[in-house]
């Protein structure tokens, strides 16, 4: 599940257009890194399920989310990179089937990409985010394994507030 979890992972930068590297990687100094700290709404749109009834609309669902330096767990890493950001968030996944979590998140910028993992001691089951900053905004592609084979994908924008 896992290994499968991180093919997907794989797809969602490639199709996000994220340049993989690890440059900066694990870097609180970089203006990326930086530049992630804040208070931001999430907004993520799930994709119609494949056998949805024609002209089914996206469900989205959207919340806030708070993102600090991760300076309390250096060791933390996720595919063998350092976390740059953790922080929480506030949105019922559990409506979509999601197992409710404790609501944190991990986060690491490398140039123009950014990556967060919602829930990340939830295993295969979290929710990765995988995008490129467009402007004050970031834009990309999530993925979220609900267990028995379901998973669910689409599109995320986090817009900062001011």
């Amino acid at each position: 599940m896992i290994a499968r979890a991180g093919f997907g992972l794989a797809l969602l930068i490639a199709g996000a257009g994220c340049r993989v590297g690890t440059a900066g990687v694990g870097n609180l100094d970089t203006p990326a890194a930086r530049r992630l700290v804040g208070v931001w709404t999430l907004q993520l749109v799930r994709r119609p399920e494949r056998f949805a009834p024609a002209g089914a609309r996206p469900d989205t669902l959207d919340g806030p989310v708070a993102i600090i330096p991760n300076r309390s767990d250096p060791g933390a890493s996720w595919n063998a990179h350092p976390m740059t950001a953790a922080g929480a968030f506030d949105l019922a996944l559990d409506r979509w089937g999601h197992p409710g979590g404790a609501h944190e998140l991990m986060g690491r910028t490398y140039g123009d990409s950014v990556e967060i993992l919602l829930d990340p001691r939830a295993g295969s089951a979290a929710t990765w985010l995988a995008g490129v900053w467009r402007g004050d905004r970031v834009t990309g592609e999530w993925v979220s394994d609900r267990g028995r084979g379901a998973s669910d994908a689409g599109a995320f924008t986090l817009v900062p507030q001011r």
